[in-house]
């Protein structure tokens, strides 16, 4: 946990370089964890549920932390402006969290991978990235970023009007899900 708490603080803000020795140790040591726990025999028989679950579930939970990691990087490449590293590091983590039923994650990394796009010139798929992303979740942190993206295309289209309606939503969406940057980010584009 404290790998994750240090890689999203990172991610957005602080030294490049040294975010990126985080990423790369954080990663490490977890794909580490992940073939401890792939390597271990599942006991059978009733009289082992317990432990075969617990294996089964720390497999899982170092594998969701993998993916999460995975998202952190790409919101660092984005920050970084490596756009194509960036979209990799997403559609890895996208393929992870469908493997293991995180929808959450899930819509969220769809959802940046949408904002990726968008930074790349294709709104089109952009668009079409955010609709599947609200599809598979409508909870407020996936709601934000999916408005911010939606805005952001608006402003670029010259549709002023929804640009902010999109913006106030991200903005209103982001302070819900305690996602500071993007409610400054929405903020600031509402001004």
């Amino acid at each position: 946990i404290t790998y994750l708490q240090c890689m999203n603080l990172s991610s957005t803000n602080g030294n490049v370089k040294e975010a990126e020795a985080l990423f790369s140790q954080a990663m490490e040591w977890t794909q580490s964890k992940q073939k401890e726990f792939a390597a271990k025999s599942l006991p059978e028989g009733e009289d082992n549920k317990e432990e075969r679950e617990e294996i089964q579930t720390q497999l899982k939970q170092y594998t969701a932390m993998q993916a999460q990691l995975l998202m952190m990087g790409s919101k660092l490449d984005r920050r970084r402006q490596d756009i194509y590293r960036a979209r990799d590091r997403s559609k890895a983590a996208q393929k992870i969290f469908q493997d293991i039923g995180e929808n959450v994650a899930l819509a969220d990394s769809v959802a940046q991978q949408g904002l990726l796009e968008f930074m790349d010139g294709n709104n089109s798929l952009a668009g079409d990235l955010v609709q599947k992303a609200e599809g598979i979740s409508d909870l407020p942190p996936v709601k934000a970023l999916v408005s911010f993206v939606r805005g952001s295309i608006s402003q670029k289209e010259k549709k002023l009007a929804d640009a902010l309606q999109q913006f106030q939503q991200a903005n209103q969406f982001a302070g819900q899900s305690r996602n500071g940057p993007l409610a400054l980010d929405a903020g600031m584009k509402m001004a």
